[in-house]
């Protein structure tokens, strides 16, 4: 089958690793038995994802002062144009659009091609200043000029109900809906009374490639009765790692020094400082992540806010290690509170509690760490999630 995938955001790399991750996975998984032709905006960016794809077209989006306006696609003249050209050109059977940008049109222009709708992020029933803060991500010119001010407070509010609409009219016009998690598919039957067939889950997995890189050999972390308590993510770009980040800084790592001094801190991520003060050690971007987790002994998860799948989780799963985090942290991933990971409702001295607990029992930190090795394994797996795929394309296609 020859599958139209559209990205229409080119603000954003697609990489193998970070929030990104999720989006190239899915484009490696669809490629595996079918064509895949790739329609994205006239940037150099989105040639980073290493995808198979059968041919790409490119568009111009829209821009003022070179800030992007991916959130108009539907009103982008060119992206209509070349949708048009290439349903024409090519045969295609569906369209996949990982973002609710460009659903609109593609379905009046596109009537008797299928659309599968990645809703990768549920807007509706987010806070509004987190909805705003990623519409603003997108607005360089309003993020550089307006951030925090009262225009920008107005602005954020106004696009923030633009972007529910969309979303809305998104699920209504395509003809099916990838949901990441299964508490993602429950908001949206709920916010748009979507019949539940019409939704697949498909969450984010790991491939055995993946799972072997992380599961080299654990070296002995343990010297001098030392703890190693990581957590990494991008720190500029996203506010609720950068949120992470302060709170272990200025709370955290404070308060588990009154207790155990063999405790430390090691944090990373994409433009993260570089430092060293007390028990925290922070290494800035840190290019390969499963040998960072080798050498560390917990992971903890400091959210209290955000939403969607957190991929870090999957990392941690996947290289063994036990997790501490809040229950915003581990949205959407099916782990058992106490045998897939610890689960506390927020940050607060329960936090700080587990983290001293599990530094001083090693082998719950190992039963910890197996269990979610084997979930994301088995659960988890690319085997698993291509199967849930190809079940729907041929669903799909027999409509």
């Amino acid at each position: 089958m020859k599958i139209l995938v559209i990205y229409t955001n080119p603000n954003v790399v697609l990489k193998d690793t970070g929030t990104k991750a999720r989006l190239v996975k899915l484009f490696k998984l669809f490629s595996n038995k079918n064509n895949l032709i790739f329609l994205s905006p006239l940037t150099e960016q989105n040639k980073s994802a290493n995808v198979n794809i059968m041919s790409t077209y490119q568009f111009r989006q829209l821009s003022i002062f070179k800030n992007y306006l991916a959130v108009f696609t539907d009103f982008n003249f060119d992206y209509i144009i070349k949708i048009r050209r290439i349903i024409k050109k090519e045969k295609i059977d569906f369209i996949f659009i990982t973002l609710p940008y460009g659903v609109i049109s593609a379905s009046f222009f596109c009537r008797n091609v299928p659309i599968i709708y990645g809703a990768e992020f549920v807007i509706r029933g987010t806070s509004p200043k987190l909805v705003s803060m990623h519409f603003i991500n997108t607005f360089n010119i309003l993020k550089n000029n307006f951030i925090g001010s009262a225009i920008g407070r107005i602005v954020g509010s106004i696009f923030s109900k633009y972007l529910i609409i969309l979303e809305q009219l998104a699920c209504n016009r395509s003809s099916h809906i990838i949901a990441i998690s299964e508490s993602d598919k429950q908001k949206l039957i709920k916010h748009y009374n979507i019949e539940k067939n019409k939704i697949t889950v498909i969450p984010h997995c790991m491939s055995l490639t993946e799972l072997n890189n992380f599961a080299l050999e654990r070296e002995e972390t343990i010297a001098n009765n030392i703890i190693t308590v990581v957590f990494h993510g991008s720190y500029k770009d996203h506010p609720v790692n950068y949120k992470a980040f302060m709170q272990i800084i200025d709370y955290i790592a404070p308060e588990v020094e009154k207790y155990n001094r063999n405790i430390k801190f090691l944090l990373a991520g994409t433009d993260a400082p570089v430092f060293e003060r007390r028990n925290i050690k922070s290494l800035g971007f840190v290019e390969d992540i499963p040998n960072l987790l080798k050498h560390s002994d917990i992971a903890i998860v400091p959210f209290n806010g955000g939403s969607g799948i957190k991929i870090k989780i999957f990392d941690y799963m996947a290289a063994g290690l036990p997790i501490i985090s809040t229950k915003n942290g581990i949205e959407g991933i099916n782990l058992q509170n106490g045998k897939h990971a610890i689960i506390i409702d927020t940050v607060n001295q329960k936090f700080i509690d587990a983290i001293l607990d599990l530094a001083r029992d090693n082998n719950k930190r190992d039963i910890i760490g197996r269990n979610a090795l084997d979930l994301v394994r088995t659960r988890y797996s690319e085997e698993c999630v291509q199967a849930e795929i190809n079940k729907m394309l041929v669903k799909l296609k027999g409509n």
